[in-house]
């Protein structure tokens, strides 16, 4: 039972990493953020970052903005565990930006005819 809830986990935050990746993203501010934040394994301002990715500190799904204010360098593991995080919250949110994950409002109900 142990390995099947591992299972679940592991599957669900591959398939939410990838829906969450096709969220709109500016790749302008992502160059302005690398500009004044150089990778952290290489120092460098262009090109790969072995290990680390961009963050959004508040998730865009989340109402994060996406501007270099909001960014961060985290190491691929970190990234991850953050994107399952975000992805919980959103579902608890109404104000979730991305569908996908938006909570149904209360007076909403699918079901009922009008």
């Amino acid at each position: 039972m142990k390995n099947l809830k591992k299972f679940t986990t592991l599957l669900s935050i591959a398939v939410f990493s990838t829906i969450v990746q096709a969220l709109p993203r500016d790749a302008t501010q992502k160059a302005a953020f690398r500009k004044e934040n150089p990778c952290p394994s290489t120092g460098e301002k262009k090109g790969a970052c072995p290990g680390f990715e961009v963050d959004h500190k508040k998730a865009l799904m989340n109402r994060g903005k996406d501007k270099p204010e909001n960014m961060q360098w985290l190491s691929k593991e970190e990234h991850k565990e953050k994107t399952k995080n975000d992805i919980d919250q959103c579902k608890k949110s109404y104000l979730c930006k991305d569908k996908r994950y938006k909570k149904e409002l209360p007076w909403e109900d699918k079901n009922k005819k009008r």
